[in-house]
């Protein structure tokens, strides 16, 4: 597992089958990266997507800013069957440290025939707050919407890759056993005519399964593309030779930094140690200074200002709360090894399923070789005369078989890679390229 996973897609187009008969009629071929391209220009909810994305940034702009301002007005107001001064306020916040905040509050009340306001500033510093965490939450980027966007496209394309081969091998097998059944039928073979007439039931009911699922298939296709009319898709799926040279610990530490889940429980973790600390140091106390400048236009031209220090103590024991954010850290902690240890075991589950797929494929080949070899051996039987048609079509259907296998393994490596490259952060769209043409 340690070791270096060097694996190769064979070049590989869809439909392998070697008996796969051009697309029908209305049917539109279209590659892999053509798609992906389509669904960014005109997929709808990614649209919508990029547009939340766009007001996230600009909502996360401003409360970068660290000012606060808020507004609020009370145009009307009757009390006691008169009516009230109408009043506005403004409020402005903003913090100047991990301890210290200033609040400005500007209110205004209409005394006819003029205006009446007041000032008040207030600058308050804690002296045992917790500082805020160094992990702050930043804005997500579009990269999980697009590698989703990615992953989606080409898993649709690949189940409907797989289903039309399916479909293709089964319309293969239905003429074998037709064949074989009418065969049976000149030799009165009733045993024979029996189970062969009931395996062309069951070949035909498969027939009619697989082609409801591929018009499913190239239905979802259709919905992310946004066609403006339903097209028959043919996807044409050309695999590279690619080497994946990153070792699985490399894999863990890019998908522990991408991972924003993990980011958020080691904020959570560090926000509660700086929490606990900071309760270990006040001992219980609460201490915070305040000084307040005030000025009332309707009282006096002349403003007032205060100093205060304020101090309070709870009447039960400080340790009591200082292992109470001890059990919070705790808590976080075992949050974020949770997380770790997920995204360790699905980085471990997909580098051995391209493992085991990466054996697979090397057996599958192999097999294919071997009834390649016994195709090219019937043949020459078949062309002396010394067996049967039905016999030589026999294997022509079971090397489509093992083609139509390889072809399924290949894709499924396809998937998992990609999988595996979207949990490391990775941008699948730049990736395409360098995997599919």
């Amino acid at each position: 597992m340690g070791t270096k996973l060097l694996s190769r897609l064979a070049p590989v187009v869809v439909p392998v089958i070697a008996l796969c008969l051009a697309a029908g009629a209305g049917a539109a071929s279209v590659t892999l990266p053509e798609a992906v391209n389509l669904a960014f220009q005109r997929n709808a909810q990614y649209q919508l997507d990029v547009w939340e994305h766009e007001l996230t940034l600009e909502e996360q702009r401003l409360k970068d800013q660290k000012l606060t301002l808020s507004f609020s007005s009370t145009p009307f107001q009757l009390k006691d069957g008169g009516f009230q001064p109408a009043k506005g306020r403004v409020t402005l916040t903003a913090p100047l440290g991990d301890h210290m905040t200033f609040t400005g509050n500007v209110a205004v009340q209409s005394q006819e025939p003029v205006y009446t306001g007041a000032l008040n500033i207030t600058l308050k510093y804690d002296f045992f707050a917790a500082p805020a965490a160094a992990h702050t939450s930043k804005t997500e980027s579009m990269l999980p919407v697009d590698n989703a966007l990615v992953m989606n496209v080409t898993t649709t394309m690949v189940n409907l890759a797989k289903e039309r081969n399916k479909l293709v091998l089964e319309e293969l097998r239905l003429a074998y056993l037709q064949e074989a059944h009418q065969a049976a039928v000149v030799t009165d073979n009733q045993a024979q005519i029996s189970q062969l007439k009931q395996q062309v039931y069951e070949s035909e009911k498969r027939l009619a399964s697989l082609q409801t699922t591929v018009r499913q298939y190239n239905q979802q296709l259709n919905r992310l593309l946004n066609t403006e009319a339903q097209i028959d898709f043919e996807p044409s799926i050309i695999l590279k030779v690619f080497a994946l040279e990153y070792e699985e610990s490399q894999l863990m530490e890019s998908a522990m930094k991408a991972s924003s889940q993990r980011s958020q429980a080691a904020a959570a973790v560090e926000q509660a140690e700086k929490q606990l600390e900071a309760t270990k140091k006040s001992s219980g106390w609460s201490i915070s200074a305040d000084a307040s400048f005030d000025w009332n236009s309707a009282v006096s031209q002349s403003p007032t200002w205060s100093v205060s220090l304020t101090a309070s103590r709870a009447l039960y024991p400080p340790s009591l709360q200082a292992e109470k954010d001890a059990l919070k850290l705790a808590r976080a902690e075992l949050q974020l090894a949770e997380v770790e240890l997920s995204i360790r075991s699905q980085v471990s589950q997909l580098w051995e399923k391209l493992t085991s797929l990466e054996a697979q494929r090397q057996d599958l080949e192999e097999d294919l070789q071997a009834e390649e070899a016994e195709l090219e051996a019937k043949r020459r039987l078949y062309e002396a005369g010394l067996t049967t048609e039905l016999k030589l079509k026999e294997h022509q259907l079971e090397l489509a078989r093992l083609k139509n296998n390889l072809v399924e393994n290949q894709y499924d490596y396809l998937v998992a890679l990609l999988q595996l490259f979207d949990l490391c952060g990775f941008e699948l769209s730049a990736l395409i390229p360098d995997l599919v043409d």
